[in-house]
């Protein structure tokens, strides 16, 4: 099992690789949550590999790329769109996870990603 490390106050993010994730798949889920159905997680849509990767789900997409910044460097840029449904009676709790607890998740997740890269050595390494 991986280890963990800490990158902010929150809880710990994990470290290491998960072989299960290491040969996506168009179609494959991407789980949010312990439900997995159209409405809680993403599929994989499309993706080039070491390039991009586009997840979907209904009302949402989620884009990763990464981008050369050059001196062996790479910028991960990572973009979420959400129409919101306003006629769900869920609506309250989805505008504040999106407007609200969005940025401070992927805030995290970032940071996180970021520590694993730098912390793996050369590519495929963990």
């Amino acid at each position: 099992m991986p280890t963990t490390s800490s990158t902010t106050s929150a809880a710990p993010a994990p470290t290491g690789s998960f072989e299960e994730f290491q040969h996506p798949q168009v179609g494959d889920w991407v789980a949010m949550s312990g439900t997995v159905n159209d409405n809680t997680a993403f599929r994989i849509h499309s993706f080039a590999p070491d390039r991009w990767m586009l997840w979907s789900k209904p009302a949402s997409t989620w884009a990763w790329s990464l981008r050369p910044i050059g001196a062996g460097r790479t910028r991960l840029v990572s973009r979420i769109t959400a129409g919101y449904r306003w006629t769900r009676p869920t609506i309250v709790t989805d505008l504040l996870l999106m407007e609200l607890g969005d940025f401070p998740m992927s805030r995290h997740q970032l940071i996180a990603i970021k520590h694993r890269a730098e912390t793996s050595g050369a590519a495929g390494d963990d």
